[in-house]
């Protein structure tokens, strides 16, 4: 049985205190999930290890009847094993342990190896390694679904810090997980629904869409109207529950040691998430909510719901039409479009941070349609994200100091947001400048081009290398880490999308709009 963590670490010496527990950690969590596999082997087999997903040769005029999903009993014939949903216990730590042992022991090499290569070796040596571990995460965190694959479609919105090749691969994760079988999702709909069931005329067996915790399949109502069901996965709730627990201690050593800082906060504010995201009348409300926000806009859309044939493990939605992303990067498709795209895309952003604080917080793309008249559609509003007003208006006040090239308050303003040492002093203007500059250059002016400057993120990251040991000990609020998480999503569509757009204008409407909300006055926009 694994045991919490303070059983399991010691203390080795070392200069920074750091290296050597990681290097005891990721070699325990490599003979551990070892150990466990060895005496698992040859006593059962995990279906899901050799799992065979048949794609059902039904069209959609084939489609199950309600007679269908009220009798089935499921297949009668022999079949291979299929994925049944996110499996538990025992074999879902030992694959999470496996997965972050090896990526932790993967990042140690590159580490050790850096001193003795030269900059091209390096660079041929990580695209190697980020190769082999995107290959390993996306088979892997496909399958557990849950919130291990939430991480893993975290991370590739970040295509930029990847060689293309593993982008690429680590982007399979933002279109599908492995599907489960039709039987299961009949199973979890009559015992959710049950006689509500009587107003769905056909449901098409083939999913529409698989995701981390749930998959969706097209349908129609006895008064012909076109809908999508959303169902969560049998079992997912337990996984995701205890995905965060066995996270917070095999991961948590390797982000406190990338990081120089507490991984406490990235895991509280990620179960939170992840938890809100498993109950699907919640995510109706957020959607209802989201609805009478933009019930004037044209050019963002969001599917109508229907309480009556949704519960906790259902979520049933109008059909909404559309261009999928990677339909929307065809060569094809005017820049024109493209441009309008992300400048929604921005919009949802700045008025989700500053005007309502009521922000769609997932941007995988796979959560978005893209309609040749300009409009976008939203969906997925199970990640949404309730922004406090002192991080709303503080962030505001960023902004402002930001554009009007006052630097020197930019340090209180964020001690005021909850962002300064340990001790309370505030950041160092000299640490926070190269940051402002960077802002300044993306979002300073109307016209910046993403995708163009080929060297930004090199800039970024670079920096980011730079800080490191200055940056240690810089508390924060958690309620920040998916506002930013999102932002970089969105920096990472912008990129593959080449979008061109009027950024500066579009973050000071929506100050503007937070103002007249608040009852502030101000004599210009970026005055603080």
């Amino acid at each position: 049985m694994l045991k919490s963590p303070e059983y399991r670490t010691k203390r080795v010496p070392d200069p920074a205190g750091k290296v050597a527990d990681f290097v005891v950690w990721n070699c325990f969590i490599d003979s551990v999930t070892e150990s466990e596999s060895s005496q698992e082997n040859n006593s059962r087999t995990d279906p899901l290890n050799e799992a065979h997903i048949e794609k059902d040769s039904r069209n959609w005029k084939d489609s199950k009847d309600l007679k269908d999903l009220k009798n089935s009993n499921g297949p009668t014939e022999e079949k291979k094993p299929e994925n049944q949903g996110p499996r538990s216990g025992m074999a879902r730590s030992r694959s999470l342990g496996s997965l972050v042992g090896g990526l932790g022991a993967s990042l140690l090499g590159a580490m050790v190896r850096k001193p003795f290569q030269s900059q091209e070796q390096r660079a041929g040596f990580l695209e190697s390694m980020w190769l082999k571990e995107a290959q390993r995460m996306v088979g892997k965190l496909g399958e557990l679904k849950g919130a291990a694959m939430k991480l893993g479609q975290m991370l590739s919105l970040h295509e930029h810090i990847l060689p293309p090749e593993a982008a690429k691969i680590m982007g399979q994760l933002q279109k599908a997980a492995p599907p489960i079988p039709f039987e299961t999702i009949q199973e979890v709909m009559q015992k959710e629904l049950g006689e509500r069931l009587e107003l769905v005329e056909k449901i098409d067996p083939e999913p529409f869409a698989s995701a981390s915790i749930g998959q969706v399949h097209r349908g129609v109502l006895k008064d012909g109207t076109e809908v999508v069901f959303k169902v969560q996965y049998p079992g997912v709730d337990r996984a995701v529950r205890q995905d965060i627990k066995q996270l917070r201690w095999m991961a948590g050593p390797m982000v406190n040691f990338m990081t120089g800082g507490s991984a406490g906060p990235i895991f509280d504010e990620l179960e939170e998430v992840m938890i809100q995201e498993l109950d699907y009348v919640q995510e109706l409300k957020n959607l209802q909510e989201m609805q009478s926000i933009l019930e004037n806009e044209t050019m963002r859309v969001v599917p109508a719901g229907f309480p009556e044939l949704s519960s906790t493990r259902v979520l049933t939605m109008e059909l909404a039409h559309g261009l999928s992303f990677e339909e929307a990067l065809n060569p094809q498709v005017d820049q024109d479009l493209r441009d309008r795209w992300a400048q929604s895309f921005a919009r949802t952003f700045a008025q989700g941070v500053f005007a309502h604080r009521f922000l769609h917080a997932d941007p995988n793309a796979g959560n978005f349609a893209f309609r040749k008249d300009g409009s976008l559609v939203l969906f997925d509003f199970g990640c949404m994200k309730r922004v406090p007003f002192a991080i709303s208006r503080g962030y505001g006040n960023l902004l402002r100091a930001i554009f009007s090239e006052e630097d020197e308050r930019i340090p209180e303003i964020l001690k005021e947001v909850g962002i300064h040492r340990a001790d309370g002093r505030p950041v160092e203007v000299s640490l926070l400048k190269p940051h402002a500059d960077l802002i300044r250059q993306v979002f300073g002016q109307d016209g910046f081009v993403f995708g163009e400057d080929k060297e930004l993120y090199d800039r970024i990251f670079e920096l980011s290398r730079q800080q490191w040991f200055d940056s240690l000990g810089i508390k924060f609020p958690r309620e920040i880490l998916f506002i930013h998480r999102t932002l970089a999503g969105y920096f990472g569509n912008f990129s593959r999308l080449k979008a061109r757009g009027p950024w500066r204008t579009i973050l000071l409407e929506a100050l503007a709009d937070a103002d007249v909300e608040d009852g502030i006055q101000r004599q210009s926009v970026t005055a603080l």
